[in-house]
């Protein structure tokens, strides 16, 4: 009787494990068409002294400046990228529990993963997001004033941490955590252009472009 109950309670922990469903639903945002160019009926001398002593105070990164080539080039990182561009939303479910958070801003959220018939992992991810880019801004004249355009290169990264629990056996028996590796992923666009990496959309909200053409206006 002894052999028999140790050969059962063997069998029901190395028996199957299923993992918990998880789910995901991503809401891609709606297209965004950014106003990236403006006629001012202004001198070129002004607007250009008044966009160069302007982004010399602001946080852009001025890294060239030719007034015969009529081009400013720049360069920007910010933490909050949900700020200047929008790639959506994530709805994810584990267990009853729903995480949902913006794509283009931090989150967290719980997900498993069959690993054979009769282990699985729970992964507890957390994610933080950032934006770097470059930015032309072409000032010209025209006829007896000024026209302005300012194309970004924006770099949009996502950098996921977490752990990993092994859970095994019909009993589910945790057999402990480890950290996961860091992994960042990137999706590179243009102002006016869509960014796309699997189902993740990503467009330009338009705050960077608005704020360097306001620059000549205020």
């Amino acid at each position: 009787m002894k052999n028999l109950i140790l050969l059962i309670v063997s069998l029901l922990i190395l028996g199957c494990a299923t993992a918990p469903k998880s789910t995901l639903h991503v809401t891609k945002p709606e297209p965004i068409v950014v106003e990236n160019e403006r006629y001012f009926d202004i001198p070129f001398d002004e607007v250009w002294q008044w966009l160069v002593a302007d982004l010399s105070r602001s946080f852009f990164v001025i890294n060239n400046i030719s007034k015969e080539s009529n081009l400013i080039n720049l360069s920007f990182s910010a933490q909050d990228a949900e700020s200047y561009v929008d790639c959506g939303s994530s709805s994810r479910t584990y267990k009853g529990e729903t995480y949902t958070y913006e794509i283009a801003g931090p989150g967290s959220y719980k997900i498993a993963q069959q690993a054979g018939n009769n282990a699985y992992y729970v992964y507890d991810i957390n994610r933080d997001t950032d934006l770097e880019g470059r930015i032309n801004v072409y000032v010209a004249p025209e006829d007896n004033g000024t026209r302005v355009s300012v194309n970004v290169k924006y770099i949009f990264n996502v950098t996921s941490t977490g752990t990993a629990e092994a859970i095994a056996g019909v009993l589910q028996i945790s057999h402990g955590q480890q950290n996961i590796p860091k992994e960042t992923s990137t999706i590179s666009f243009n102002t006016n252009q869509e960014g796309v990496q699997g189902d993740v959309s990503c467009f330009a909200s338009g705050r960077l472009e608005t704020m360097i053409l306001d620059m000549v206006e205020q």
